[in-house]
């Protein structure tokens, strides 16, 4: 049994859907394997009091500009934001110490369980689909794509100091050293990059060059041929990039030319980030319920 909870959405169109603010009401969430909508009963001069907020960082550039639009069209609304992760985040949730969490993955289903133990019901949104995508300098002109099982090789904690020559990944690249960059082991672009290509979040080499941000790492690439790097994907906006297809099975064909390799069929790097919300909240809670509905107007999908 996979130990994430299944998830059936409300309807075939409810990732593209959008809401408009002028009206309180939310798309009915999903429930384990029922929908529950939820009764509109805020209205604008009743949104007052705490939202308590936790969770992931991923989404944070969102969660912030979210919170800030909602508390000029709702002053008296009071949101407190920690951002310990998505597994302190739903331990807090099912404690019923908090209203929401931001979730990087689904719920497990041992965290449904705890959240039932304690009377708790989760409903869910998918709120935002962060993607990565690996680069190379613009001059590199032998890598045309990539597959997990390669991705693996270059990044895992076996290749330190070991694969460091880009002819060790492919006998027909060029000798030349084989130069890694990427986020620093701090940052959610690591955790979301490690537990997708090597199976556990941290679990990466170490000789690589970390950079603080994404923009002295795209810029670090730019300015070396020989780089390699992953990166998230709303940052590589700089002159001097190339984003490497990335397959999740074989099939990348390195000898093609650049102009022949097809698109990835699926895309191995992404994730779709979530909002579970304790059920109580909703009904209880005006502001809360406020809350969604505003940030279910501004997901990014």
């Amino acid at each position: 049994m996979s130990r994430y909870v299944s998830e059936k959405w409300v309807s075939g169109l409810a990732l593209l859907a959008l809401f408009s603010t002028s009206c309180v009401r939310a798309t009915p969430p999903t429930t384990g394997n029922s929908q529950t909508p939820i009764p509109s009963t805020a209205t604008p001069e009743l949104v007052k009091g705490a939202i308590e907020v936790d969770g992931t960082g991923a989404a944070s550039s969102l969660l912030q500009a979210t919170v800030e639009g909602f508390k000029l069209e709702h002053p008296q609304a009071q949101i407190n934001i920690g951002l310990s992760g998505t597994e302190s985040g739903f331990k807090k949730l099912c404690a019923g110490a908090i209203d929401l969490v931001s979730a990087a993955r689904p719920v497990t289903v041992p965290e449904t369980e705890s959240c039932r133990r304690a009377g708790i019901e989760l409903v869910t949104w998918p709120i935002a689909v962060e993607k990565l995508v690996v680069v190379v300098n613009a001059k590199n002109t032998w890598l045309n794509c990539l597959t997990i099982s390669q991705l693996q090789r270059v990044w895992g904690p076996s290749a330190e100091g070991q694969l460091q020559n880009w002819r060790q990944l492919d006998p027909s690249f060029p000798n030349l050293p084989l130069k890694l960059y990427g986020p620093g082991p701090d940052s959610t672009a690591f955790s979301h990059f490690t537990s997708s290509i090597n199976g556990k979040e941290g679990s990466s080499r170490s000789d690589y060059q970390p950079q603080e941000n994404g923009d002295s790492l795209v810029r670090a690439v730019a300015a070396t041929p020989e780089a390699l790097a992953y990166v998230d994907a709303s940052q590589v906006e700089v002159a001097g990039l190339r984003i490497v297809p990335t397959y999740s099975e074989d099939g990348c064909q390195t000898s093609a030319s650049p102009a022949l390799a097809p698109e990835a069929p699926t895309d191995p790097l992404a994730r779709t980030l979530r909002i579970y919300v304790n059920q109580r909240s909703l009904y209880a809670k005006s502001q809360v319920k406020a809350f969604v509905d505003y940030y279910l107007s501004r997901r990014k999908l």
